[in-house]
């Protein structure tokens, strides 16, 4: 089915009345009016487009002078989190140093470890070895003193503390109470 017309009544356009130049009579308090808005206009554009006016800073969105401080703030406390000041720190830490009694302990306890893998060797092959890393001791402060063909002399070293175990002394008695010592 075909859309149906709808009936539109025609329309009828009213002209302007003709311009007549003396119709409209001059009126001092328009032309004041007018006048003051044109005034307004320039003094506004006028205060836009100088730097640093109140319109300008009116329209910041963000305190500069606020955000900068608080970026400063937040420099200061990085700083002092990642690198703090020796005030900070407090004192420096010494080195950890055992107490002399435990320093001669563990010297004699690494003597008498040491001494057993010498004899093992010794009774192994019936020689003594010209380095204690032969028989697998790497400690620096241990030195092999070799004296004669089955006889030898242990040496050992820890700060100020020296001590010596020999292949003739008896290394349970060199030992002494120095295993009890350390397991506390």
């Amino acid at each position: 089915m075909p859309p149906r017309a709808i009936p539109v009544a025609p329309r009828t356009v009213v002209p302007p009345p003709p311009f007549e130049p003396g119709a409209i009579a001059p009126s001092s308090t328009l032309s004041d009016a007018l006048g003051e808005v044109v005034a307004q206009s320039r003094r506004r554009a006028a205060a836009e487009s100088t730097p640093g006016s109140t319109v300008l800073a009116s329209r910041r969105p963000v305190p500069t002078r606020w955000l900068l401080a608080a970026l400063g703030g937040w420099l200061v406390v990085g700083w002092l989190l990642l690198a703090p000041p020796a005030i900070a720190r407090g004192p420096a830490d010494h080195a950890w140093a055992p107490a002399p009694a435990l320093a001669e302990a563990s010297l004699r306890y690494g003597l008498w470890l040491a001494r057993a893998r010498v004899d093992a060797l010794v009774r192994a092959e019936g020689r003594v070895p010209p380095r204690l890393a032969d028989v697998g001791v790497v400690d620096t402060s241990l030195t092999l003193v070799v004296t004669g063909q089955r006889a030898y002399r242990l040496e050992g070293r820890q700060g100020p503390l020296r001590l010596s175990l020999t292949s003739t002394m008896a290394a349970d008695s060199f030992l002494g109470s120095g295993l009890e010592q350390l397991r506390r």
